[in-house]
């Protein structure tokens, strides 16, 4: 579905570790082309899937990597997880009280580590 929005060229999705939860949550990097705009990609979602199939974070990739095989390549997406700090792409995280997709700053990503936000 993350691939039909408009200016969305490549979508990958893959499940990212928050601090001391168990499980993973929900991440999407996005390669996007002409006419994307993050504004209206949650309402879309929104419409389009189910709170739980939508992904919390996005990451603004310039590529997305395959294998041989053609398969996108996750392993190093997953490892990087949504930090700030090690990755120079944009990232974003579905803000619950915004309703909206906010950039993820340092101080916002120790936030949602230290549990600030029910998710």
């Amino acid at each position: 579905m993350i691939s039909r929005y408009p200016g969305v060229d490549e979508a990958n999705v893959y499940g990212v570790k928050i601090g001391k939860l168990d499980g993973r949550a929900g991440m999407a990097a996005i390669t996007p082309g002409d006419g994307f705009k993050i504004e209206g990609l949650r309402d879309y979602l929104v419409h389009e899937l189910p709170s739980y199939a939508r992904p919390l974070f996005i990451r603004m990739a310039p590529a997305i990597e395959t294998t041989g095989t053609f398969k996108y390549r996750k392993v190093d997406l997953v490892r990087d997880g949504f930090d700030p700090a090690k990755i120079e792409q944009a990232l974003y995280f579905d803000q619950p009280e915004a309703f909206a997709y906010k950039p993820i700053t340092p101080e916002l990503y120790a936030q949602i580590q230290a549990g600030g936000f029910k998710l």
